[in-house]
């Protein structure tokens, strides 16, 4: 059975998890988050190698390595754009892990990576519609409408044009929820009352509800 090496990029810590094809967690390890671009890959490298060696498996094993980060950032070109957490700018995150690793390495949204890995084999189990807010050292947040995951790569008139109009309110929430967050991460130093963001989660989650989507 092929593995799959995962990293989770944060502002603090970087983690890393060996997983099998039914995401079974193989492995982990934890590292902090320090240096430049390179040098964190460099560590992220060695995490890989110390998982592997603890699984007694090889990276021939391996068939992808996939990097959950904080953004902006783009998912096709695996560069990102931004991060304020770490003082990063326009920094080719995967093709530097890919080619210390040698294997196929993809960049994606950390929220978005939480809201799919929670959505397959945790508590989004079995539904259509789920919402997951993201507190780290900084915040995000990522939703999935109907099986379909609203990217936050995109503004709020393409997700209700991708969600079709009868996702547009719950688009526009998600997307308050979501500039919120970035403006919370990226201005102030501390996070404004949770009540409010619960409340918008509420208001979504009845939304979901009401059309038969959760």
């Amino acid at each position: 059975m092929r593995k799959i090496l995962s990293f989770d990029l944060g502002g603090t810590n970087v983690r890393c998890g060996l997983v099998d094809e039914q995401g079974q967690i193989l492995q982990r390890a934890k590292s902090a988050t320090k240096g430049s671009p390179v040098e964190v890959a460099t560590t992220m490298a060695g995490m890989a190698d110390e998982c592997l060696r603890a699984a007694g498996a090889a990276r021939g094993e391996v068939a992808c390595v996939g990097i959950g980060s904080p953004g902006p950032l783009d998912s096709r070109t695996g560069i990102i754009i931004e991060t304020p957490n770490l003082g990063w700018y326009d920094v080719p995150f995967a093709k530097l892990v890919g080619e210390l690793l040698q294997l196929p390495t993809y960049l994606e949204n950390d929220a978005n990576s939480a809201c799919w890995g929670e959505f397959w084999r945790g508590a989004g189990q079995g539904t259509k519609t789920m919402f997951i807010l993201t507190l780290g050292t900084g915040v995000g947040g990522a939703a999935i409408f109907a099986f379909y995951l609203m990217s936050q790569g995109v503004d709020s008139g393409a997700l209700a044009a991708a969600a079709s109009e009868r996702f547009a309110g719950i688009a526009a929430l998600f997307n308050a929820i979501r500039w919120l967050g970035g403006y919370t991460s990226g201005v102030i130093a501390g996070l404004p009352p949770l009540w409010f963001y619960g409340g918008l989660a509420f208001i979504a989650a009845l939304y979901a509800t009401f059309f038969g989507l959760a």
